[in-house]
């Protein structure tokens, strides 16, 4: 329905037409949001202008973001346009800097234009060092307001910030960001709170990504701990922070603790979600891992069975996923000197990847080095050499 129906005016427009001003020229675009068809298509102009008379209206700035329509995320060229649109507002008014300056960083990101995305972050980081000692912007735009930070948005923008910092192995920058973040989060919400819990987290990530896994266990042990008081043992978050917990006991060689952490993690995985979904089957690998770090194959071989089933179920025996897991299986035979049966298994996980990937891909190549190594065991020299020559 368009706008002058509502007003019961009899209003037609064409299907090609800006669903604000109901103009062709310019051509308007998508808005990449929810809205589909001759819904979805505007001027960047036009909402801008919706994005300034709501957040006039009701002083929220989510709209520079957000379809009022579907509430979904603007994407692609529109909320580029409207990205740079706000930044450029709020240098010359009383608007939420932080929040704009974020949001055009996650977007330039995005674009892959790094050293003005870099620009940006610096901006952001900044103003967030403003906003965690109560400073105020030049238009008092900066300060973050229990309500800002409580907005999953901006949770979002900060994660994206940091997570490219990280992918550009700028680890140190990222981590400072994150505390600065913490920190604020912590005097506004408080150390229980729910985001607060999550920024703690992406802080600890980002210092195992460091290797300064002592203090990344400390700050997990926290989260763990809040986690469990505040969402429940069952919820998914206080089941990743325990996943987390437990990888990072992994790098510093605490494999009984682990274990210990990750059998939980498994056992409630499995009861809550069932033995089929994605988070139980991850805990169940992670746990085989842990299980092989410390030489106790048998419960390795049960464990892998068991995800190998599952993925054979779900998934199918041709998916990728399906014959890593027929692979791990067989490494973990091999080393018990299971040779035959993980010969067998090697084999089938060769067939399928020549018939579905190529014999030229990289994981078939690996497939077969894997069964190569397995014929040498068995001192079938000829054919493990034969193997090898074509790899």
């Amino acid at each position: 329905m368009n706008r002058g129906a509502t007003l019961g005016v009899d209003v037609s427009r064409d299907e090609d037409a800006c669903f604000i001003c109901f103009e062709t020229s310019p051509s308007p675009i998508q808005s990449g949001c929810a809205c589909r068809g001759a819904a979805g298509l505007a001027h960047p102009g036009c909402r801008v202008r919706a994005a300034q008379a709501l957040e006039e209206q009701k002083g929220n700035v989510a709209w520079w973001w957000k379809c009022q329509t579907c509430e979904k995320h603007f994407t692609g060229k529109m909320r580029d346009e409207l990205a740079s649109a706000w930044w450029s507002q709020v240098l010359t008014s009383n608007g939420d800097r932080l929040y704009a300056a974020a949001n055009l960083a996650c977007c330039l990101s995005e674009q892959g234009k790094y050293a003005e995305a870099k620009e940006m972050e610096c901006e952001v980081h900044t103003l967030l060092k403003r906003a965690g000692g109560g400073v105020s912007g030049e238009g008092g735009g900066c300060e973050l307001s229990r309500e800002l930070l409580k907005a999953a948005d901006m949770l979002n923008c900060a994660d994206n910030l940091t997570r490219t910092l990280l992918d550009q192995g700028k680890h140190a920058e990222a981590e400072e960001m994150l505390r600065e973040v913490l920190e604020v989060q912590k005097r506004v919400l408080g150390e229980k709170n729910r985001d607060t819990l999550t920024a703690a987290g992406n802080l600890a990530g980002c210092l195992v990504h460091q290797e300064k896994y002592a203090e990344a266990e400390e700050m997990l042990r926290e989260v763990l701990a809040g986690s469990k008081q505040v969402l429940g043992v069952e919820n998914n978050e206080t089941l990743a922070a325990a996943r987390n917990l437990a990888e990072c006991l992994v790098h510093q060689g605490k494999y009984a603790e682990a274990e210990e952490t990750q059998r939980e993690v498994f056992a409630v995985s499995k009861q809550v979600l069932g033995a089929e979904d994605f988070c139980t089957v991850a805990a169940a690998i992670l746990l085989a891992g842990i299980f092989r770090t410390q030489e106790k194959d048998a419960e390795a071989e049960e464990m892998l069975r068991e995800v190998l089933a599952v993925h054979k179920r779900v998934l199918g025996e041709e998916n990728r996923e399906t014959l890593e897991a027929a692979s791990n299986l067989a490494e973990c035979l091999t080393d018990q000197g299971k040779h035959a049966e993980a010969e067998g298994m090697l084999r089938g996980v060769l067939v399928v990847k020549k018939r579905v990937m190529g014999a030229e891909n990289p994981d078939t190549l690996a497939a077969a080095r894997n069964l190569a190594e397995c014929l040498v065991h068995q001192g079938k020299h000829a054919e493990a050499e034969e193997i090898q020559r074509e790899v």
